[in-house]
């Protein structure tokens, strides 16, 4: 957990004292693949600029369908929640049933070119469910910890940041290119995101999602989570010593 109010991060237990319920912007984004039109739901489209990769859970089945003249691919299971409001005008056609393990290390186009990266795949990963969204997720290692350790378990990015893409400063604003982007809160950019996604017809659906939220319980701001070089001491090893030397401190009150 990182705050960009502080330009730090902050522990587990600071973050678990300050959640909120709150309403935020979602989308569901389409990547296309060499097997065809791959749909993505995520509640953070800011963070789509730093994505590398795409995970499927290996033991989901997926399919590929056909709805209004174009074909998708998302997990069997998500079908009447993502098409819901097509499924009032439409039918939606299965034309293939696939399995997670055979859409991994399947090629991508990214949505945008902000990260020199150049080659983008599908992972498969157990954490990925069909809970929410579509069964299939965008990884992007710098903003999330379960895309940060698949990501290096695949190779995309070493355990020391080594080819991570990480678009934005510590205080949170983009770091990148676009002058519609530099210097902005990533919060502020949401918006923008998604009419550009809008414009280069990326953008599925948009969509309202309530869900609690971390706040820095300093500054009451939203929390976002950020890898961060960091030095991490074992004081299990050492406790013995810190209570000893612990006893010669004149401790007031």
């Amino acid at each position: 957990p990182y705050s960009t109010s502080l330009t730090t991060p902050i522990s587990n237990f600071e973050a678990n004292q300050n959640y909120k319920d709150i309403i935020d912007k979602t989308v569901y984004v389409k990547f296309q693949t060499e097997l065809g039109t791959i749909l993505v739901w995520t509640t953070t489209p800011w963070t789509l600029f730093s994505n590398q990769a795409l995970c499927v859970n290996p033991n989901i089945i997926y399919v590929k369908v056909e709805c209004d003249g174009q074909e998708y691919i998302l997990a069997k299971s998500r079908i009447s929640v993502v098409f819901k409001e097509l499924l009032k005008k439409y039918k939606v056609y299965i034309i293939q049933e696939i399995t997670g393990k055979e859409l991994e290390n399947c090629q991508y186009e990214p949505l945008f070119d902000y990260n020199p990266q150049q080659n983008y795949r599908i992972l498969c990963d157990d954490f990925v469910t069909e809970s929410s969204g579509t069964g299939i997720v965008h990884l992007s290692p710098a903003f999330g910890a379960d895309d940060f350790d698949a990501c290096i378990k695949h190779g995309i990015i070493q355990k020391d940041g080594t080819n991570m893409f990480m678009p934005i400063d510590d205080n949170g604003n983009y770091t990148i290119s676009n002058q519609k982007y530099f210097g902005k809160l990533v919060f502020d950019c949401n918006d923008d995101i998604i009419k550009e996604l809008k414009t280069n017809a990326r953008l599925f659906k948009q969509s309202q999602h309530k869900h609690s939220y971390p706040f820095c319980w300093r500054s009451d701001t939203k929390l976002i989570y950020r890898a961060v070089t960091s030095w991490f001491v074992k004081t299990t090893d050492i406790k013995d010593k810190l209570l000893e030397a612990n006893k010669t401190i004149n401790w007031t009150p």
